[in-house]
């Protein structure tokens, strides 16, 4: 994927604190979601192996089915070189990573896809 769609793809993703009550604030999170060029091939466990050989740190990684029993994989992810994390969706056919706080850095997105 090339800078330019990567930085659009990153430009749609959000973070934001929302303030619930005069005390109290809720994370939303807007994920920024790509399709694969070419669909991911062979079950969830593969996908799964694939990124715990990734260098960064994962943490929190399951491998679900959902209802159609289209396979994919959801990962919370440690980035130790910015200090950063974020979490994947990771289904056959396309990727979602929601930041996961305000200050998720494009040079974390991007070292990540």
């Amino acid at each position: 994927m090339d800078t330019e769609a990567l930085r659009e793809a990153f430009d749609a993703s959000r973070f934001e604190m929302v303030q619930t009550a005069p005390t109290g604030e809720i994370p939303t999170a807007t994920p920024a979601a790509f399709a694969f060029d070419e669909p991911l091939e062979g079950p969830a466990s593969e996908v799964q192996a694939a990124i715990d050989g990734h260098d960064d740190a994962f943490i929190d990684g399951d491998t679900e089915v959902d209802p159609d029993s289209e396979s994919y994989v959801r990962t919370k992810v440690y980035d130790d070189e910015t200090n950063e994390f974020l979490k994947t969706e990771s289904h056959t056919d396309s990727l979602r990573i929601v930041p996961a706080d305000e200050g998720f850095s494009f040079e974390t997105f991007r070292r990540f896809v």
